[in-house]
């Protein structure tokens, strides 16, 4: 089946088959969804283009258009994915529940619109609390409480869409055997090694025991050893041999010592050798037909021996009409916005469990106090989101010093914002400039110094 794009209006008619001169669709995993398409006939905003590239259909909304006469009358337009503006049109007012399951988050916040939930697998139970946001961005903080991605699925029937549902799943994407081999100097692709740490062996700490060693409560605890890791990213020991680098990995609530070895040779898995990430600027033939998502074995022959990972798609922009992959982003890490949402989520559950009788303005100070430590300060509210700067913040979030290097990060309703200069009233002037999938997060304190951005010490990485 070839690409088709049918138009529709915003109150569900059907205006006819759209004559596409040029299509883009530009994905981030829980982000960005975004078509932009170039037509022969003007479109109003708030039309839906309805399409499908042949395999599976989509529906954007038209947010943008600009019109141009070179070479005969066009018009370009804006579109934007129907879930994200169809539940940013939702309000949630309050909502509460204790050890919910997703299915039930999910079904909850998507009573008011006209999706509903896929069936979702079980993901455990979570506390969650929903106050004065959108129904996307509840979705966002689902997504983050369970550490989950999600996407749209359209079910076509004969005048368009017959049902709107929402996938939440651990991962989205597939492993269909793509390949991607890099060479030294290869033409059209950059390779960004991370700062991650390099581990061979990786102690796993479990549940506090009632036994004590020297005053001590005694915890469960494995060590997991890789030996072929240590042969090549070990340290000398100075005596001609080779040591382990040794990392660590916890959970509190792991009791039995048989699983905590299973996680924690998960985890050293995942950490015995580099990270690394790459960003293709022009068409490859072996990421034709690729999705978001999707794993990709890479076979990188810049390091000796060679490195073979399993990568992840975490942006993607595809041509429609020729099928070609123009650019992609994947490595070991590219799926940083649903990581930045779980520990946005786990820290505003803590804080609003411990907020009981406390007032709003005690929080912020005490959260102010211990990011002061890193260098850096955070505000959460209901209509800003999370806001961290280099600055002391309000209660609304704009900043209390106005004059000097100036720098903030917003993540709200699924969107990374940066800010570095205020506006004559005091308020930060915020910038898309940062994009989810270009900037790789170790996670913990953001701290900024001289004008570059740092978490935990390690300096941000942007594309």
């Amino acid at each position: 089946m070839e690409p088709k794009f049918l138009l529709y209006s915003r109150w569900g008619d059907q205006l006819g088959e759209l004559s596409v001169l040029a299509a883009t669709h530009r994905q981030e995993i829980d982000s960005t969804d975004q078509l932009d398409i170039t037509v022969t006939q003007p479109l109003a905003k708030g039309d839906r283009v309805l399409w499908t590239d042949g395999r599976d259909w989509f529906e954007h909304v038209v947010d943008e258009e600009s019109q141009s006469h070179d070479g005969g009358e066009t018009f370009t337009a804006v579109c934007q994915s129907s879930l994200m503006v169809d539940l940013e049109a939702a309000h949630v007012s309050l909502w509460v529940a204790n050890q919910v399951s997703a299915q039930e988050a999910l079904s909850t916040i998507l009573q008011q619109t006209t999706w509903d939930a896929a069936e979702v697998g079980d993901m455990g139970l979570q506390d969650l609390q929903f106050e004065i946001e959108s129904a996307y961005e509840a979705l966002c903080d689902i997504a983050g409480a369970f550490g989950a991605e999600f996407q749209p699925v359209l079910t076509m029937g004969e005048f368009g869409v017959e049902t709107r549902r929402i996938r939440l799943v651990e991962h989205i994407g597939s492993d269909n055997g793509v390949r991607f081999e890099y060479g030294y100097s290869m033409n059209g692709v950059t390779k960004e090694i991370l700062s991650d740490q390099v581990i061979t062996a990786c102690y796993g700490y479990g549940a506090t025991l009632d036994s004590e060693t020297d005053g001590v409560k005694d915890r469960v605890k494995v060590l997991v050893e890789d030996n072929e890791a240590k042969t090549y990213w070990g340290i000398p020991d100075g005596r001609g041999g080779v040591m382990h680098v040794y990392g660590v990995y916890e959970n509190s609530d792991c009791e039995d010592s048989t699983t905590l070895r299973d996680e924690t040779a998960a985890d050293l898995a995942k950490r015995n050798r580099p990270s690394v990430s790459y960003t293709t600027d022009m068409p490859f033939a072996s990421l034709r037909g690729v999705r978001l998502g999707d794993t990709v074995q890479v076979i990188d022959r810049d390091f000796t021996p060679e490195l073979r990972i399993e990568a992840r798609i975490g942006a993607l922009d595809r041509d429609i009409l020729s099928g070609e992959t123009s650019s992609a982003t994947f490595g070991t890490v590219t799926s940083v916005l649903p990581d930045v949402l779980a520990r946005a989520y786990t820290v505003s559950k803590a804080a609003s469990s411990a907020a009981q009788g406390v007032s709003a303005a005690s929080i912020m100070a005490g959260f102010n106090g211990l990011y002061t430590e890193g260098g850096a300060y955070v505000c959460q509210t209901s209509t800003a989101g999370i806001i961290t700067a280099n600055v002391p913040l309000n209660q609304d979030g704009s900043p209390s010093i106005t004059t000097g290097e100036l720098f903030a990060m917003q993540v709200m309703g699924g969107r990374v914002r940066a800010a570095t200069s205020v506006d004559s009233t005091g308020r930060w002037l915020w910038s898309d400039s940062v994009s989810p999938s270009a900037v790789t997060i170790s996670g913990g304190v953001l701290t900024v110094s001289a004008g570059e951005l740092y978490f935990n010490g390690k300096k941000v990485q942007t594309a």
